[in-house]
């Protein structure tokens, strides 16, 4: 073999040995992603999931008993001199007893308990006049100037703009075929958005559309969030009381309802409050 023969099978050899190193530094890459260190969920981990817990809480034991300590203070709710509502409950008419009547008969005292709660939350609607005004010389017509926010006849405020926006914060949903051109992982994102935008921002235009259809990670998200924080339950029965909250609300969001007015119908003991909801829809 000549000198030359040897340097071409040298420079060959060395290429391949190149292209098997990206190759098995792919598949490394590959092997090692997993629920834990990418967005592919816990299903797909399949035999290779670790037999330590997955979640555990941070926090070490500690060495004091859980709860209040000896000697502190502690913060409870107190009476407010003025209230904003006061609400009546008269004495009945006579005495269950003997019978007497004491409608007629003077109150001796009168025992007051308070309740502490928030307002139902409603839309203000705040309308902004410009008064017009024709000057006598020149017939010219003056008007005042309405606020840089002010930009249409019918808008929404800064507040509920707001708030919309947090409400359309889950991480978007991975899509697309295999095999395509290698890239980078940003750059795969990029494209994603590049060639999908309608897609993408089409709930910024409809308002019926969620910001993503992955519904039932989204309702599993908080039981995934429970163990991270906190590790776990202490029994069975706080993770079933905690399984059937979670799933209470969900169900309530789905119908379009108020969370605060159903959860504040359950908790007077109203269990027909999705009833209402079922029989229009």
């Amino acid at each position: 073999m000549s000198p030359e023969e040897k340097d071409q099978k040298i420079e060959r050899l060395e290429q391949e040995n190149q292209a098997l190193r990206e190759r098995i530094a792919e598949l490394e890459r590959s092997l090692g992603l997993d629920s834990k260190t990418c967005s592919k969920p816990p299903a797909s981990d399949g035999l290779k999931k670790s037999s330590k817990i997955r979640t555990k809480s941070l926090r070490e034991k500690g060495k004091r008993p859980s709860g209040g300590q000896i000697g502190h203070p502690g913060q409870t709710l107190e009476q407010v001199l003025e209230p904003e509502k006061i609400v009546e409950h008269l004495t009945p008419c006579s005495c269950p007893g003997c019978g007497c009547d004491i409608g007629v008969v003077g109150v001796k005292k009168i025992i007051k308990r308070q309740v502490f709660d928030i307002p139902v939350p409603r839309i203000i609607v705040t309308e902004h006049r410009v008064e017009v005004k024709e000057c006598p010389k020149c017939k010219v017509l003056l008007q005042g100037s309405f606020p840089e926010s002010v930009t249409a006849p019918v808008q929404y405020g800064a507040r509920k703009r707001g708030i919309s926006f947090h409400h359309n914060q889950p991480p978007l949903t991975r899509q697309g075929n295999r095999g395509r051109i290698k890239r980078r992982v940003g750059h795969n994102l990029l494209l994603r958005f590049q060639n999908f935008r309608g897609d993408v921002l089409r709930f910024l235009t409809e308002p019926d559309v969620p910001f993503t259809n992955n519904q039932a990670e989204r309702d599993l998200r908080m039981m995934k969030c429970k163990q991270k924080i906190s590790g776990g339950f202490r029994c069975f029965e706080f993770a079933v009381s905690f399984a059937n909250i979670r799933s209470f609300i969900s169900t309530a969001s789905k119908h379009g309802l108020n969370l605060l007015e159903v959860i504040t119908e359950a908790l007077l003991g109203n269990v027909s409050v999705f009833l209402a909801s079922i029989t229009t829809s």
